[in-house]
This record gives C-alpha cells, structure tokens and sequence, in this order.
C-alpha cells in the first residue's frame, strides 16, 4: 500500500518497501515557538519581537514539541541539542529565506550536532565556507553530525529539505541512528580535504550511514537500521553520495540523484551491511561504479535489493557486486559499462526485468 502525504509544498511517499511510513512533518507541535536572529540582542526572550541571538540559546530553551524559527540573516555559529524530543513532539529547528548558517570562525568541528532523539530539521542552508579564503582552514569538518552511542542509539531524527555544501570530510553522518529519514534535500561539495586540498585521506560522503568495521571496538558494532534516504539531489564532488557500512540494515535510498563521485575504488552509493534497499535512483557521472555491493568482513554485504534504478556515464561500470548473496538485483537501466565482475551472477540479470527472473 502506497500512503501519499502532504506537508507544505512537499509531498511525502511512502510504502510498506521502504519500512515504517513516517507521519506528515509539522512546523508547529503544539508548543512553543522560539525565534532567533542574528541581529537579537543578547537578552532577547525568544519572542518574535525579542528573539534570541543565538540558535543555542534557543535550543538550550527548547523543550519537546517546540519550534525554533531561524530569522533571515548570517548565523556564524556551531550548534548542539541537549536534551530529546518525543514521538508526535520534536524538537524542530526550521530556517526561513534568507537564514544561512556557517558555522563559527573555528576551522574543523561539527557545524550542527545531534546528540538527543526526536529532532527535526527543516529548511536549513548550511555552508561549511566560512570565510572569504579558499584554503583549508576556512572550511568545516562535519556538516550535520548526528551521534548516537552502542548503549543509545538515536531516533526520530528527520533532516527535511535542507541545503548543505562545503565540508572537509562527510557532509552527513548518522552514527547509532535508528527509525530516521533524510529527505527532499540538496548535498554537494563533500571531502574537499582529499579531492580539493590533495590531502592523501580520501573520504567525503554525502551521505554516512553506520561506522565501519574497522573502527569500532569488539561488541560495539553500529547497526542503524530503519533510515530512509529518498528525494535527494547529491553532488559530491569527493565521496559516495551514501555510504552504509557493515553493521547497517534496512536502510532505504530511493528516488535520490546521485552525481559526482571522484573515488574511483568505490561508486556513488555504496553497499556493506545486510537487507538494505537501492531504487528508483538516478546515478552518474561517477568516476568509479554507479552502485557497490560489497564488503572485505565476512557475513557482510548480503541480502540487498538494487532494483530499477537507471545508470549511465559511471566510469567504471554500473554495478559492481562482489557477493552473490543477494536478495534482488534486478530492473536496472545502464549504458554499456554494465556489471562486474566478470563472474558476478548478476552480470545480466541485474539489468533483465525482474518478472523475467525465475524466484523473484
């Protein structure tokens, strides 16, 4: 069943495919509203003829169901939340035209950071570029970080229709996230530190899902689960436009355009964890493949659905799977760099119809 919801201008699809439908995201909860500005002064109260100067003022004010209006104007800041939202009652942090937020002036860091459930952001422009120079120490590190723990992981996290652009290393990271969805939303510029600045370290997601199996201690593996990426445009310039480590299942990315991966190793999304979905996704101009499956650990990079997405103009090939137990690869649309490796089982039939298949 297919449920089509509405909020604004936005219209909101989803299907029992792609895991729990979210509920229509709401701009008012209920509770208060905050707004801040730029140009508030320091002892503003949060009213809309008061606001206060700070977002972290605001969020440090925000409680469960409350909204935080950025006014237009320059917020030359980094941000935390500190305490959750509820199911039904985020905590929602929204921009207007012409807010833009750049972080503060120091170079590095985590412009936005979410550490607390339940958190909405939506209508955000955030550019890691903080200053006029165009060397490595005017950018951000992070964009939007958000750091859940192996004990407590985070939920109810919705990043909705927000710009970012310009960071050093990934642009969006979900580390110990579950029941989550990033949406209708613009990414570029990601991993200028390696495929700017030649730094030889290259990484720069636009989108990072989970934590590699190589950096996480013994029992402590990051399994975020239930995170939907869909309806977003994404233009690294550096890394994958997603990326789902080891651990990470039941992630969703669909209906997205994916364009500009310069690491030629990996693709412009990349698959290593378990039951995960690709589909209906636009892929191209990558320097390596347009989808990835596969892992170096043992027990990973199984199970996944790379279904009716359409690849053309990816360097390397369109698919590249290294593991033949997958659920469906099927449907797909590419050019003649089509699938490899050359023994791969889904050499040609990850481009048949899936109704040609027999078992699918």
């Amino acid at each position: 069943m297919i449920t089509t919801l509405f909020a604004g201008s936005l219209l909101f699809s989803c299907s029992s495919v792609y895991g729990e439908c979210e509920s229509s995201p709401h701009v008012y909860n209920g509770g208060k509203v905050l707004f801040v500005s730029p140009e508030g002064k320091s002892n503003g109260n949060g009213s809309c003829s008061s606001p206060f100067s700070s977002i972290q003022s605001a969020l440090n004010e925000a409680e469960p169901g409350d909204t935080v209006v950025l006014l237009p104007g320059v917020y030359r800041e980094n941000f935390h939340t500190v305490r959750d939202g509820l199911p039904g009652k985020p905590i929602t942090v929204v921009g207007t035209p012409g807010s833009l937020i750049l972080g503060n002036t120091n170079h590095g860091g985590k412009v936005v950071l979410l550490k607390n459930s339940y958190v909405t952001l939506m209508k955000l422009n955030i550019n890691g570029h903080f200053c006029s120079a165009d060397t490595e120490k005017c950018y951000h590190n992070k964009l939007i970080y958000v750091e859940g723990s192996p004990d407590h992981y985070l939920k109810g996290i919705r990043i909705l229709s927000v710009n970012v652009s310009n960071a050093l290393g990934e642009c969006i990271r979900f580390k110990y996230v579950k029941d989550s969805e990033i949406a209708w939303s613009s990414v570029s510029h990601c991993g200028l530190k390696g495929f700017y600045f030649h730094d030889p370290t290259k990484n720069g997601e636009g989108i990072y899902v989970g934590t590699s199996i190589n950096q996480v201690k013994k029992g402590q593996i990051d399994e975020s689960s239930n995170i939907r990426i869909h309806h977003n445009v994404i233009a690294t310039y550096g890394s994958e436009c997603v990326d789902v480590k080891e651990g990470s299942s039941h992630i969703y990315i669909y209906d997205n355009i994916c364009m500009a991966n310069r690491q030629s190793t990996s693709a412009g999304i990349s698959i290593r964890g378990n039951k995960n979905t690709v589909s209906h996704n636009i892929i191209f101009d990558s320097s390596g493949a347009g989808i990835r499956i596969g892992s170096a650990a043992s027990g990973f990079a199984e199970q996944n659905s790379v279904i009716y997405n359409f690849l053309v103009c990816n360097h390397t090939a369109a698919l590249k799977i290294f593991n033949a137990h997958q659920k469906k690869i099927c449907s797909n649309t590419a050019d003649k760099k089509k699938v490899i490796p050359e023994g791969s089982p889904y050499r040609e039939r990850g481009l048949k119809p899936c109704t040609e298949i027999t078992g699918y």
